[in-house]
């Protein structure tokens, strides 16, 4: 392949912690080097442009939606190979309506649908309709958004399932190991409306393990203090491999759709952990495969869950086969490398 010039358009890049942000420092490790790549974003946490990260500031925040009216400037600069937009984003889709930007191809990777804010989309939902016509391609992460209802007006022919990848840094075996009572059940993520935790919580008190919450997020107070003595919560960590190796069941009990994928699922599966989810008609059903890398339960059913954990605490065996049944499937479906290769297809 040719030397491409490649910029990433994201309202969220890295410090800020998601499954978006993960899956474009995977694009961007796998493309830099190969290719002239940029990612053009939003300063957040006080951070600063730097090498190939530009970072614009933001001017308000409007019904979660990131107001950065520079961006308008930025993209009527551009002239580049590949544009590669990141969605949902509705302040973008106005910019690039009213800009002119120059580029080759233009790529939208559409992560998931406006959920929450269902009245705002409807407001910008011509702008938004009016790239995705605009795009080469669009590439979502599963089978099931395809069937999603603001992807309607395209035409299918573009429309391309390419499942996210990720590495695993390798366990640092000189690090002393997590020292919590065994067995442990992890969660990582944002502790936000749609993760599900106080189902968590619920579903186990009263059990004979630890239950590690790692993240941060608005709900954090409220969740402390619904928990037991026997749940233990720890803020964002830079390395969060010693609680994917430490963990015996990796929980991830979201439900809304707004879990439009569930990154963390590919990083417990990566290190050979069962999970369980929940069946929220999205990627999470995609990743975790029921009865074979781990349980899938109703959302919102602390009954369900709770006995879907019993069962994998007490079959230690029913926990090994599942672990190496997720080990497999990551390395045959979700590595950083086979994602960059499949969206390197459609550049």
């Amino acid at each position: 392949m040719k030397y491409l010039k490649i910029i990433h358009i994201s309202k969220y890049y890295l410090p800020h912690r998601g499954g978006i942000e993960t899956t474009i420092k995977s694009l961007y490790n796998m493309q830099k080097g190969k290719h002239d790549v940029k990612i053009i974003t939003t300063k957040t946490n006080g951070t600063k442009s730097e090498n190939d990260i530009i970072r614009l500031p933001v001017f308000a925040k409007f019904f979660s939606t990131l107001i950065y009216p520079s961006i308008i400037k930025e993209l009527n600069k551009l002239d580049v190979d590949i544009l590669h937009l990141h969605f949902p984003d509705p302040f973008l889709a106005f910019a690039f309506c009213l800009s002119r930007p120059k580029y080759k191809k233009l790529i939208i990777s559409y992560h998931s649908d406006i959920v929450k804010q269902k009245g705002l989309y409807f407001i910008v939902r011509p702008f938004i309709n009016h790239v995705l016509r605009k795009a080469s391609a669009i590439l979502v992460s599963n089978p099931n958004m395809l069937k999603s209802s603001q992807l309607k007006c395209i035409n299918t022919e573009k429309l391309h399932v390419v499942p996210y990848g990720i590495d695993i840094p390798v366990l640092d075996k000189t690090k002393p190991l997590l020292d919590f009572k065994k067995p442990i059940i992890l969660f990582v993520g944002r502790l936000v409306y749609y993760k599900g935790l106080d189902i968590l919580l619920k579903a186990v008190k009263g059990l004979d393990a630890t239950t590690l919450i790692v993240g941060n997020g608005p709900l954090k107070n409220k969740l402390m203090h619904l928990a037991d003595k026997k749940v233990k919560f720890r803020d964002d960590v830079d390395d969060l491999t010693p609680y994917y190796q430490a963990c015996d069941i990796f929980v991830l009990p979201s439900v809304e759709p707004s879990e439009a994928f569930g990154m963390v699922q590919l990083e417990a599966m990566a290190h050979g952990k069962p999970i369980i989810s929940t069946s929220l008609g999205t990627g999470t059903d995609f990743v975790n495969k029921d009865m074979e890398t781990g349980l899938v339960v109703e959302p919102r059913n602390v009954k369900q869950l709770r006995t879907a954990i019993k069962q994998l605490l007490t079959h230690p065996e029913l926990r090994t086969r599942f672990g190496r049944n997720a080990r497999k499937r990551y390395e045959e479906m979700f590595t950083a490398t086979r994602f960059n290769n499949n969206v390197l297809e459609f550049y």
